[in-house]
């Protein structure tokens, strides 16, 4: 089966407060967000911020590793909430992969160099969040299962990907994504089995998505495991 694509319209942006010299009442985040046409409306969580465009909503989610915030909800800065994403922590430590967008209009190309995870750290952020159960809403849950499943059919793949976890595998949050992996995917008739079987059934019109999802997480551990 071959990965299908997966489009959204939303921004995760993971902040590193002290890299950015977040502190006392320094505001950055927001202004900037604002000075670009973002903004936060009303009813909207309060991590989130929003621009209306030709093609629909684009959305900006502020996260934060877990323990960067002692408030509740964690603060990014003053007047300004975020989410303590499971996960996060890896990924900043990990440090980000460049991308190289480009974005064309009319006659004009727009270029931009994006700092985003790396695949490894992706995996790990998608799999403790469906791992501690941080997203509880079914929906949500069936997505974000299959999320993982995808993204370590595509890491099993990707050298760096598989030794930057070998290296990790015993920090705490590339271990409980390991562990989730390894424990809920060794039968298709799990439920977590059973959440790619249905995602992939509703969305891609595909079966086998259940067998489909052991196999991919057997051979992802498998290559890892040879990293040793």
């Amino acid at each position: 089966m071959e990965l299908p694509l997966r489009a959204t319209r939303d921004v995760d942006l993971g902040i590193d407060r002290v890299a950015l010299g977040l502190t006392g009442r320094a505001r950055r985040v927001g202004p900037l967000l604002e000075r670009h046409d973002f903004s936060h409306r009303a009813g909207d969580e309060p991590f989130r911020f929003r621009r209306t465009t030709g093609a629909g909503d684009f959305l900006v989610d502020l996260l934060l590793p877990k323990g960067a915030s002692r408030a509740h909800p964690p603060v990014i800065e003053v007047g300004l909430d975020s989410v303590a994403a499971p996960g996060l922590a890896y990924a900043l430590a990990r440090g980000p992969e460049r991308l190289d967008l480009r974005l064309s209009e009319a006659s004009r190309v727009h270029r931009f160099e994006l700092p985003i995870a790396a695949l490894d750290a992706m995996l790990v952020m998608k799999a403790t969040l469906v791992a501690d159960g941080a997203r509880t809403e079914v929906g949500r849950r069936v997505v974000d299962t299959a999320d993982a499943v995808m993204l370590a059919a595509a890491a099993s793949h990707d050298a760096p990907s598989l030794q930057a976890l070998a290296a990790n595998r015993m920090r705490s949050e590339p271990r409980r994504a390991l562990r989730w992996l390894r424990e809920r995917f060794s039968d298709e008739r799990s439920a977590e089995a059973r959440r790619v079987e249905s995602h992939f059934a509703r969305e891609y019109r595909n079966a086998g998505g259940a067998a489909w999802a052991v196999t991919v997480v057997r051979d992802f551990l498998a290559a890892l495991d040879e990293q040793r």
